[in-house]
Parts: structure tokens; sequence; C-alpha cells
């Protein structure tokens, strides 16, 4: 498939925000959540609504499995989690524009994958609401868009499951993305949502 163009990104984003039924409270999420992460003041909810977020963009009135698996866990354990997990963040301007290293995502991985409900994909989605400038959500769908994108090998095979090392590569890959299209994260995950919606 030929590599996306900076036009069909940008429509691609527009068409997001005009579609997409989580657009504005994503948008708002986006502005508080990071802030709420990064001084401890988030709460349960907060986590709750991001692991909600991920299995529900895919308009289904399923459950998914990991919201369940969620309410399972200790709230002292999340807390633990993900205080872990931030920490191992490189916070520097210098890492703000550049991939994280798969050494911090081994970090982030290892912290928060042992909650229950959170695998690769739900972990990312996590990081994307407590970094949005440097993380990105994972998952097959956004995978195969990346491939699509031509940021990952053309006929890349969709990991099984995600790992640290197919993360690290993909979020490589949304920074090629990011800066050959001079586009911002938040930006590039909605333009790959819908290029590579199925409807």
């Amino acid at each position: 498939m030929t590599a996306l163009t900076t036009a069909e990104l940008e429509d691609a984003v527009i068409e997001y925000e005009r579609q997409e039924p989580f657009a504005t409270v994503e948008a708002e999420r986006l502005e508080s959540m990071p802030e709420a992460f990064a001084d401890g003041s988030y709460n349960w909810k907060d986590v709750e609504w991001v692991v909600r977020w991920f299995g529900r963009r895919r308009r289904t009135s399923a459950v998914h499995p990991a919201e369940e698996a969620f309410r399972t866990n200790d709230w002292g354990d999340v807390q633990d989690a993900i205080g872990t997990a931030l920490e191992a963040i490189d916070h520097t301007d210098d890492a703000e524009r550049s991939p994280p290293p798969q050494t911090e995502i081994e970090q982030l991985l290892e912290a928060l994958t042992d909650l229950e409900g959170f695998d690769v994909p739900v972990t990312s989605a996590l990081l994307f609401y407590a970094d949005p400038g440097r993380y990105l959500v994972i998952d097959d769908r956004l995978w195969k868009a990346v491939v699509n994108a031509g940021a990952l090998e053309e006929g890349s095979s969709t990991p099984d499951p995600f790992d640290a090392v197919s993360y690290h590569q993909y979020l490589e890959a949304c920074h090629e993305l990011r800066t050959e299209h001079d586009i911002t994260m938040v930006g590039l995950y909605r333009a790959l949502w819908r290029v590579s919606s199925p409807e």
C-alpha cells in the first residue's frame, strides 16, 4: 500500500473529530489526565475510564474483558504500579522529541502488566493518557495502520501478544510519522484510527 500523505493524515484528523463519539471527551481527558497522573491526584474512576475507553473505541456494546478484570485489583496496588511506572518516564525536553528507549518501556510494562486487565495494549492506553506527547496506544488495528502508512515493514504480521520489543518498534515508527508529517502524537492516533476504520 502507498504510504499516507500529510494531507491524508490531516483530513483523517478532521474526520475523526466529526465522526468519533469519544473525540470531545478524549480531548478533555488528554488535557487533564497527564497532570493528574503527574501529581497523583487521579482516582479509581480515572484509571477505570482509560480501561473502558480502550475497549469501547470500537463502538461495541460488549464489555471488554479488561474492564471486569480491572475491577478485581486493589486500589493500593493500582496506585503503587502507576507510581512505579511513572517514575520511569523521562520527562526531559530531549526525551519529548524522541521515542522512549526500550529499557524505559520494559520498566513501564513490568510495573503495570502485573495488574489485572493490563496487557500491553491496555497499558499503552494508560501511558497515552499519562504522556500523550510521547506514548501512543497500540492494538492490532493501529499496528496494521502504521504498516499501511509505510512506517513499518510492509506485510509485518501483527505481534501476538504485543511485548516490549514490538511496542518499542511501534513507537519508533509512530515518532517517525510524527516528525515526517509534523503532526502531534494525539493527531497521529486520530488519523491512524480513522484511516484504519472498518466502516
